[in-house]
């Protein structure tokens, strides 16, 4: 109730129906996954908007997860649990704002979090560890970056 009421009154909602629409699709899929980083010509160089930067910049070793196999049925519910809770996501109405990733993406990442677990534990050959080991530190590294550039330049003033 609370998400449809602030939906009619927000100024990007509509002022009737549900927040969850087919028509916000595209919008989702562009800020879940190619949504850019702002590179601007003074310190600190590359930034973002309020609106994020899309998870194919900031996570892209969640990719890992695609790479899990057994067990098959854990494997199976983690799958189903990330998709079950990234559908609604992707018809919902806003990104989640003022964030660095996709803030709505922190649902289901447990669910990859253990499926790409599970995948670096099965998978021994060095080209596919030397891939994930250079995708992870670079997503901690943004991770730290973006938490810079917020205390840095987005400070909340409260």
């Amino acid at each position: 109730i609370g998400y449809t009421t602030w939906y009619h009154q927000d100024d990007v909602g509509d002022a009737d129906g549900p927040p969850f629409k087919l028509k916000y699709l595209p919008y989702q899929l562009w800020s879940f996954f190619i949504q850019e980083p702002v590179f601007v010509p003074h310190y600190p160089w590359v930034g973002t908007t309020v609106s994020g930067i899309a998870l194919t910049w900031t996570s892209p070793a969640l990719v890992i997860a695609l790479f899990a196999r057994k067990p098959r049925g854990l494997v199976i519910a983690m799958w189903c649990a990330t998709l079950l809770i990234l559908g609604p996501l992707l018809i919902y109405y806003v990104n989640g704002a003022t964030q660095l990733g996709m803030r709505h993406a922190l649902d289901f990442e447990p669910f990859l979090i253990v499926l790409m677990a599970i995948a670096m534990r099965d998978r021994e050959d060095h080209v596919f560890r030397g891939v994930s080991t250079v995708l992870l530190w670079y997503s901690i590294l943004v991770g730290f970056w973006g938490l810079w550039l917020w205390r840095t330049f987005f400070r909340p003033t409260y």
